[in-house]
């Protein structure tokens, strides 16, 4: 200090007027004023960062449910939607799987009892009339053998006493029979 300074100046030092170079721009801010500013900025700029990375975690959450629900519209109940959280983006995605299968358990077993009731049905169809017992079992167990996919088949009738007689047989050709 020279000459009748007393004490620091400069950007630092608080003062205001024309000897500091940041003086008329920042005014009268001290050194703490900028480190609580610098710190403001800081934990604002982390702010923005966790906040991006929630919204791009939940809007790829809800993306992934929302094409496993559009799947399970079109009636797609084979793929499941991939659980990527758990938060209650996950709880959706593991519900909606949940239903998807009960779905295909529904789907399944409708088809096995429409396939039942086409056999009866063709069972029914095939043994129609006033047939002898033994014709009878001959179309019968024919129409079964192919309907299920038997090579083999027998048809039997019991007596009053539990006694089993053989009423018809089928047997596939051997010349239909698939080559390996």
């Amino acid at each position: 200090m020279t000459g009748g300074e007393s004490g620091p100046s400069g950007p630092w030092s608080g003062e205001s007027g024309p000897r500091g170079p940041w003086s008329g721009r920042l005014g009268p801010l001290s050194g703490v004023k900028i480190i609580d500013l610098s710190v403001a900025i800081v934990v604002v700029l982390l702010m923005v960062i966790l906040s991006w990375r929630i919204i791009r975690s939940t809007v790829g959450s809800l993306g992934e449910v929302s094409r496993g629900i559009e799947r399970l519209a079109t009636g797609d109940l084979n793929q499941e939607i991939p659980v990527l959280t758990r938060d209650e983006f996950g709880d959706l995605a593991r519900e909606a799987n949940r239903t998807a299968v009960q779905l295909r358990d529904y789907r399944d077993q409708s088809a096995r009892e429409d396939w039942i009731k086409s056999g009866g049905a063709g069972l029914a169809q095939e043994i129609a009339g006033d047939v002898a017992p033994q014709d009878l079992g001959r179309a019968a167990i024919t129409y079964l053998a192919r309907y299920l996919g038997a090579q083999v088949g027998a048809a039997y009738s019991a007596d009053a006493g539990g006694t089993l007689t053989l009423v018809a047989t089928h047997a596939q050709r051997d010349d239909a029979l698939p080559r390996h």
